[in-house]
């Protein structure tokens, strides 16, 4: 009978232990969210740490991804072309916790990659916002004009403008530079659009060069 105290306790104690492992919520790694660009002639797919991410589809030239869950902090990103299995880029990204990025890709290769935050703090009151990237490598400097009126000047490759507040409406787009293009875009208010540029201006029909927008 000694012994029987001690050996109901210990019993009771495993079971308390064993209930309160059960409680614990497993531990869930902070993540970031990251969506692709493909101003590059070629198709890819994008990987974290050997797993792809974009399942649902090949990201295709012009293409643009959904935003992909990622964990934070520093990861090791690959490119791998449409239909092969052979890595063309290892990408170390360090993304930081609850934010989204856009990656721009003209070509598989860090010097023609553009990352930029999209977390952009948009006007609530009756402005549209508006950015400018140039994603377009055979272009060196870059004007954006609304209705004639230049609001980024001087853009190089690679570079991500300032925020800018605009009077919503259809607005007159050009760019001049490398050459000119013209096109009607409605901005609304209380919304950002990042305005990017693409393409070659040498190459006449795909490949060429164009802009795109993006509804942040």
């Amino acid at each position: 009978m000694k012994f029987k105290v001690p050996v109901i306790v210990l019993a009771v104690v495993v079971a308390l232990a064993s209930c309160q492992d059960e409680d614990i919520a497993p531990t869930v790694p902070p993540s970031a969210a990251i969506a692709l660009v493909n101003v590059s002639p070629r198709s890819f797919n994008f990987f974290m740490n050997g797993t792809r991410l974009n399942n649902t589809s090949t990201i295709y030239p012009d293409g643009i991804s959904a935003y992909l869950s990622v964990y934070s902090g520093q990861q090791n990103y690959q490119f791998k072309n449409d239909g092969s299995a052979e890595v063309a880029l290892n990408l170390p990204l360090s993304l930081d916790s609850a934010r989204s990025y856009i990656l721009f890709a003209a070509a598989l290769d860090t010097a023609n990659l553009i990352l930029v935050n999209d977390d952009l703090t948009v006007d609530t009151g009756n402005v549209a916002m508006i950015r400018i990237i140039n994603a377009s490598p055979k272009t060196t400097s870059l004007t954006l004009s609304l209705n004639d009126t230049a609001k980024v000047t001087n853009a190089a490759y690679r570079s991500v403008s300032d925020l800018l507040r605009i009077v919503p409406g259809r607005k007159k787009l050009s760019v001049t530079g490398a050459t000119l293009l013209t096109d009607s875009v409605t901005f609304t208010r209380g919304n950002a659009y990042t305005i990017y540029t693409k393409g070659d201006p040498a190459i006449t029909g795909d490949g060429g060069f164009n802009v795109g927008v993006i509804q942040n």
